[in-house]
């Protein structure tokens, strides 16, 4: 069952780097897909369905219009490495 719900239609994602700070009761998530951003996506908070699922929003999104293949960060978030899936442009941001 999952613990979060979090609905974008027409959307792949590539790469889920997931994150939970100490003494935090909710991790943050990170992702990269078709859609060409970065987003770091949290929880509402709010709950629906029969299933009582939480609901998952969008809280900041990075783009330099360039699709991104993976994304990695370090533990408290301070540093973080996106792989870059052009192969005109092989870099990492």
């Amino acid at each position: 069952m999952p613990v979060w719900e979090y609905k974008q239609k027409n959307n792949t994602f590539s790469s889920v780097a997931i994150f939970r700070g100490e003494g935090e009761l909710e991790p943050v998530v990170y992702t990269t897909g078709n859609d060409r951003f970065i987003k770091e996506i949290t929880s509402t908070g709010a709950k629906s369905g029969e299933n009582r699922i939480t609901q998952a929003k969008d809280t900041f999104q990075y783009t330099e219009g360039t699709p991104y293949s993976q994304v990695v960060g370090s533990a408290p978030r301070k540093l973080m490495f996106a792989g870059v899936a052009d192969q005109t442009k092989p870099s990492s941001i």
